[in-house]
């Protein structure tokens, strides 16, 4: 075996997030590559419609399991489900549940998280703040803990020019804050938010950024290392090239350019798209795992790495090349389901962008609304704009800035593997192929998201044909609307 495999060799292991995109991704690699571990506890949340046992049968009905269910068919007899939810104390874990994560589990990963932008201060706070706190508690009564891997955001200090692989103070100490939120109403909460964020653009990377100031104050207590993925997108190559399974930011902006129902864009296309596939963030998160091990004798006052991954600086790729490239696989690769040409314009100024987006977008969503009213059927087009303008406006702040990572740490850990772990638990993005890359991404989204087989592409092409000569002849026609309209008033005025 590979250092990597035979540091995996016979762990238990603890994973919360294992119903989210990377979770998967990390229970899947892990149980395929590492087939000797002994154990792997995931901790679910009951829903009221699904029993925990749908839930996790839910989650191994995805398509990324299919290579791991080809080598051995019998990998769910290793996997343990707990009760839990890290919104509530102690993870919604039962004393039971909590006793046998201390005297069974050697390796943890900490990759739940929630993710919205735009979710309260309170619920961000208890699910990506207070899971953390009493994660770590229980994990210092854990008999024969050997590594502790939390998942932050390359972010989480994004009110920053230059991040290094460092931790920086927040102005709010994390056991205040939680007091905080224990007593305040939420229409106080609502009032007082905007002046807890500061710098901070949204309530997700605040509390990461709360919750890494949290592990600092454990570092001598814990074998524990952070790492700090940027924007995940779809995986390369493993466990199936392209592979995704949620629509959440730019996945979701690049579906509706794709759609041809997204048409203006605020960002500044000449910045780098921070964007990295999944696999190589899953093979970077067991890699770190891996080294705590390897320095668990180096001086206790030492700090805990931290692995910035936002893809190599040397080989970045900017907003305006990523939607190039978008843009010519959707001509080669048509959606089945695009309701309109794939147009897109962009601007780094916002006056500009909220022009285009009302003339682009609120008008078409209320004309097509009125033709469905006509029709008698249930209107949705302004709903669903309204949604998409959010979106949009929520992750502009990522599309509109430019950051200086540092990634030494993360350098120094893919030196520091050997040639076999290089190969099985790549995640060296200096020679990364964008090109193959972004191929692979718009057939895994039209196959793996949209359930678009390829078989439909000649189908496809044809309708995209019918939708451009549509197009054409709409944007020839308000042309000719404008000019009927305002050409007597220029007449006039000059």
């Amino acid at each position: 075996m590979s250092p990597i495999q035979d540091f995996y060799s016979q762990q238990t292991i603890f994973l919360t997030g294992a119903s989210g995109f990377l979770g998967k991704l990390i229970i899947e690699k892990i149980l395929r590559t590492c087939p000797d571990i002994q154990k792997f506890y995931i901790l679910l949340r009951p829903k009221h419609d699904r029993a925990l046992e749908q839930r996790f049968n839910d989650i191994f009905s995805n398509s990324c399991f299919e290579p791991l269910k080809a080598e051995n068919k019998d990998f769910a007899k290793k996997i343990h489900i707990l009760s839990g939810d890290c919104s509530q104390p102690m993870l919604g874990m039962s004393p039971e549940a909590q006793a046998i994560v201390k005297r069974e589990v050697t390796c943890v990963i900490h990759a739940a998280a929630n993710v919205r932008f735009d979710v309260d201060l309170k619920t961000a706070v208890f699910t990506n703040v207070r899971s953390v706190r009493d994660l770590m508690d229980m994990m210092k009564e854990m008999e024969n803990l050997r590594a502790f891997v939390y998942v932050s955001t390359a972010f989480s200090h994004c009110h920053r020019d230059k991040i290094d692989e460092v931790f920086y103070d927040v102005d709010v100490k994390p056991e205040k804050l939680l007091q905080i939120m224990e007593v305040m109403d939420d229409r106080t909460l609502e009032v007082v938010t905007p002046h807890l964020l500061g710098e901070w653009p949204n309530t997700y990377v605040y509390t990461k950024a709360v919750a890494e100031e949290l592990i600092r104050s454990y570092k001598q207590v814990l074998p524990v290392a952070i790492v700090r993925p940027a924007v995940v997108i779809s995986t390369c190559d493993d466990p199936l090239p392209g592979w995704i399974n949620n629509f959440q930011g730019v996945v979701g902006v690049v579906v509706g350019v794709c759609l041809g129902v997204l048409r203006t864009l605020h960002l500044n296309k000449n910045l780098p798209a921070r964007v990295v596939p999944a696999d190589y963030v899953v093979n970077n998160i067991l890699a770190a795992a891996w080294n705590v091990e390897q320095t668990k004798n180096e001086p206790k006052d030492k700090l805990i790495p931290i692995y910035n991954f936002p893809g190599c600086k040397n080989n970045l790729i900017t907003w305006n090349q990523f939607i190039n490239k978008f843009k010519e696989f959707t001509f080669v690769y048509p959606l089945s389901d695009a309701v309109w040409y794939p147009y897109i314009q962009t601007t780094c100024y916002k006056p500009v962008h909220k022009i285009r987006e009302f003339f682009y977008h609120t008008l078409f969503a209320y004309l097509v609304d009125s033709v469905l009213l006509v029709a008698g059927k249930r209107p949705l087009a302004v709903e669903k704009y309204r949604k998409i303008g959010k979106l949009t406006s929520l992750i502009s702040f990522f599309t509109t800035r430019s950051w200086n990572f540092e990634t030494t740490n993360t350098d120094r850990l893919f030196d520091k593997l050997d040639d076999k772990d290089k190969v099985m638990f790549n995640f060296d993005m200096k020679s990364f192929n964008w090109e193959k890359y972004w191929e692979k991404v718009i057939l895994g989204g039209r196959i793996y998201l949209l359930n678009d087989p390829i078989e439909t592409v000649p189908k496809a092409k044809k309708k995209m044909v019918l939708l451009a000569t549509v197009h054409y002849v709409f944007v020839v026609m308000m042309v000719c609307l404008l000019y009927w309209v305002f050409a007597p008033l220029v007449k006039a005025v000059l």
